[in-house]
């Protein structure tokens, strides 16, 4: 994955991760369904046939999901052990998904600053997920 692929996922991983939450506690496969052996057979049957296809799919969109939430979750764990607000500026950039001018006036800090606070959790979100594996 080159360098503006991985920038690309890092802000998706944390614009969606409220959606990601959802969409994860939400995810059902439907088509997928065992068999009741506590039942008695009254008929013949078929076995319950699974898509593969449908399998492969759900189990890699939520792989996806699991791993966007975890980086987005070692990332601000890491700015809160650290502290200096930056895990405010994600919270409020990103979840509430405000401007950058509104960040500034929530937070009391210049533009710039966030400008560059941006560089750097976006730098170390690329190292925790090369670290964890999370592409």
């Amino acid at each position: 994955m080159d360098e503006k692929a991985k920038t690309k996922y890092i802000k998706q991983a944390f614009k969606n991760y409220n959606e990601n939450k959802k969409a994860l506690k939400t995810l059902a496969f439907e088509s997928v369904k065992g068999i009741n052996y506590g039942e008695v057979k009254t008929k013949k049957t078929n076995a319950p046939r699974w898509n593969e296809n449908a399998l492969i799919g759900y189990i890699s969109q939520k792989e996806t999901l699991e791993k966007q939430i975890q980086l987005v979750d070692r990332v601000l764990w890491w700015y809160k052990l650290d502290g200096g607000g930056r895990d405010e500026y994600i919270k409020v950039r990103y979840f509430k998904k405000y401007p950058l001018y509104r960040c500034a006036m929530e937070l009391y800090a210049a533009q710039g600053t966030l400008c560059r606070w941006d560089k750097e959790f976006i730098s170390l979100a690329k190292a925790v997920a090369d670290w964890l594996n999370l592409y």
